[in-house]
């Protein structure tokens, strides 16, 4: 299981390094998916948006209530633990690999 970003997806100003790197990260679980399946060995990845946890802690609340207002159409932050059951039924779902599913409500779904 590899955890990339939707900042790999849509990107994010003055994160480059980063976003190039988590960009990456689903088409290396499509490598892998894909160099493994012989061995019935899956991998996959999600890709979260902005979560409730101190990587968002520098944030400034006009910054989050903008996020929650104007991109994401749930209008909320997600959980680690929405994270965790993702990364779970990935895991435990034997029929699917090669796939990077984004858990970021909406978020990657906006122009704005």
């Amino acid at each position: 299981m590899l955890v990339s970003s939707v900042a790999g997806i849509r990107g994010v100003h003055m994160l480059m390094a980063y976003q190039v790197v988590k960009g990456a990260l689903p088409q290396f679980a499509r490598a892998m998916a894909r160099e493994f399946a012989d061995d019935n060995i899956r991998v996959n990845a999600v890709a979260p948006g902005i979560i409730t946890t101190r990587f968002h802690a520098g944030v400034t609340p006009e910054q989050r209530r903008h996020n929650l207002d104007n991109r994401i159409p749930l209008h909320r932050e997600g959980t680690p633990e929405q994270v965790a059951r993702l990364i779970a039924e990935l895991a435990t779902n034997d029929y699917m690999t090669g796939e990077t599913v984004a858990i970021d409500g909406g978020l990657t779904m906006r122009i704005a």
